[in-house]
């Protein structure tokens, strides 16, 4: 960020600068479990890649709050919503 000044001293705004990666080096991602899967199979449509975001969300906030209650208050989501998408997406977790 580079601070920007006007001619009597005030600031302007900020100016963001961006650096590129090289093309030898892409960024380096974190290798979770869920991310790799999302990363290694693009989504077809909408639907499929919101149905991934979905159920990233439900089990992430279910492995750290472990109740459907928690999770609704989390996502702001009904608790029997939040019940029914634990029993889909979380079966692997509650074993």
């Amino acid at each position: 960020i580079h601070e920007t000044e006007r001619n009597n001293g005030s600031q302007s705004s900020n100016l963001y600068s961006f650096n590129r990666f090289p093309a030898s080096e892409p960024p380096k991602r974190k290798n979770n479990q869920g991310l790799a899967q999302i990363e290694n199979t693009a989504p077809a449509s909408l639907n499929e890649a919101v149905e991934l975001a979905k159920k990233e969300m439900i089990r992430k906030s279910y492995k750290v709050n472990k109740s459907s209650r928690r999770v609704a208050k989390d996502l702001q989501i009904s608790q029997t919503y939040a019940a029914r998408l634990i029993r889909e997406y979380c079966q692997d977790l509650s074993e």
